[in-house]
């Protein structure tokens, strides 16, 4: 006869207990349930490297951190009006303000953080890069040139390269394997909460602005314009953040009794491993160029052709991106669980495959229509299919890195998918727009164009990355067994 201990013993769950039976045959069963109960809380615990409590307070730091520092990388989205005709920029310079000052800066010092965070404490190094990239980031309200701009942009970059390589490791030290995904989707989800408020505050001052309800002067400076008063705004609680960072537990004193650590060497796994690194580097990279390209040109977009004002556009698009990136990191995580239950070993590489066929849709909707409902539509579509991209990414890239090469590897991997993602997204959408199609009037083809290229080439490498991710997967199992 079926009991409820057979259930919790088989580790089903309590939801299937409360499907299958009463709450009188629970009550009546509840002596050997609550042991069994006790007994599974227990298991779950141990299951935690370094303890459960430790693990979910650095994930819930972790998405503090995250949603600040999409606050800083992305507020200036809300303000491509105001700084093109307050310094005299086209669609193209602007774009380079967007992505490419940022991610070249990204691109070059995340090698650099993944190394520290494989031999440093990785809150330090976090700490240290949230207090640089805010000071960068209120800087710019300082910034009266598109160079001194541009420079200030570089800087961010600078310091949000150090948070992705110490957050993936800390994430992979802390959870359980079959959690990771799980972790990795809530800390991707304060990436879009950021994203959300950066749009919404962005543009309820922006709407201020243009109604000259903003304005302010310092000393020895003068009158402010007001996007540079954002930028003072959003960079001002970078102190407060980093002393929160140092809060962080470093696990690894706990797991290997010290901190400093030989790691091992990088070379020999690279060579060994180059066909699925190079295919899933590609493949993850174009999927970023796409969802950056889409999201630091979405604002003007809607405000361009629909003649929205910002305060509604940055309403719009963070409701899109909240419910939008929520619908899809659950979808992700559902398909990794669910093809890896399936014995499936490239099951994050075709999860993200799945996704991108939905991604494909909603550019033809947000690009390819003039009603502003299906637009809306189609750019939540977008959000929730092309966001996962990074827990798609990184949870793939764990099942096959060691985990004193993951602090590396993650570093490149963030190299990788900013200089083609951060660097080339929106500069791609608006030097195809200006000097291309013709001008701004072209805005929406030239997104539509970036958007299904970048697409269908991800898909093209991350189909190629299956073979040689199945056969790294399979040595990884038989290497377990010979120690076991």
């Amino acid at each position: 006869m079926y009991t409820i201990t057979d259930t919790l013993t088989a580790g089903e769950g309590w939801s299937n207990v409360f499907r299958r039976k009463s709450l009188a045959h629970v009550w009546a069963q509840r002596p050997q349930t609550v042991e069994v109960f006790m007994e599974s809380i227990l298991r779950e615990l141990r299951g935690y490297p370094v303890g459960a409590l430790s693990a979910w307070y650095t994930l819930g730091v972790l998405v503090v951190v995250v949603t600040v520092s999409l606050i800083d990388r992305t507020i200036i989205t809300m303000l491509i009006g105001s700084v093109k005709a307050d310094l005299g920029l086209d669609d193209f310079q602007v774009s380079l303000l967007m992505g490419t000052a940022f991610g070249i800066c990204y691109v070059l010092f995340a090698v650099p953080f993944g190394w520290a965070s494989d031999r440093f404490p990785r809150p330090y190094v976090i700490a240290f890069g949230v207090v640089f990239w805010s000071i960068a980031c209120a800087s710019g309200g300082l910034a009266f040139s598109f160079a001194a701009l541009f420079v200030s942009r570089m800087m961010v970059g600078v310091g949000e390269a150090s948070l992705s390589p110490s957050a993936y490791s800390l994430i992979g030290d802390l959870f359980p394997k079959r959690l990771v995904p799980t972790a990795l989707a809530v800390y991707h989800y304060g990436g879009s909460v950021g994203l959300a408020l950066a749009l919404a505050i962005g543009g309820t001052l922006a709407q201020m602005a243009v109604e000259g309800d903003l304005s302010y002067s310092l000393p020895l400076i003068g009158e402010l314009r007001p996007w540079q008063l954002v930028f003072l705004l959003v960079g001002s609680p970078g102190l407060l953040l980093g002393l929160l960072a140092l809060t962080i537990p470093e696990p690894r004193s706990k797991i290997s009794k010290k901190v400093v650590v030989s790691p091992p060497p990088l070379l020999p796994f690279l060579k060994e491993n180059r066909i699925l690194i190079g295919t899933h580097f590609a493949g993850f990279s174009l999927g970023i160029l796409v969802i950056y390209a889409q999201l630091f040109w979405f604002p003007e977009f809607l405000i361009r052709f629909y003649d929205l004002r910002p305060s509604d556009v940055g309403m719009i698009l963070g409701g899109a991106s909240l419910g939008g990136a929520l619908i899809g990191q659950f979808a992700a995580v559902k398909l990794i669980g669910s093809l890896t239950a399936r014995g499936r070993a490239d099951a994050a590489i075709w999860s993200y495959l799945i996704m991108l066929i939905g991604g494909l849709i909603g550019a033809f909707l947000a690009f390819g229509t003039h009603s502003i409902p299906i637009t809306i539509v189609g750019i939540t579509l977008c959000i929730a299919c092309m966001y996962p991209v990074q827990t798609c990414g990184i949870t793939a890239l764990q099942n096959f890195v060691p985990s004193r090469l993951l602090g590396r590897m993650t570093g490149m991997f963030a190299t990788s998918v900013n200089l083609i993602g951060l660097g080339a997204g929106a500069s791609l959408v608006g030097f195809t727009s200006e000097y291309v199609l013709g001008g701004e009037s072209m805005l929406g083809t030239a997104m539509m164009i970036v958007s299904v290229v970048g697409i269908v080439l991800s898909m093209g490498f991350l189909l190629l990355a299956r073979g040689p991710m199945q056969r790294a997967m399979q040595q990884i199992s038989a290497a377990e067994a010979a120690t076991c």
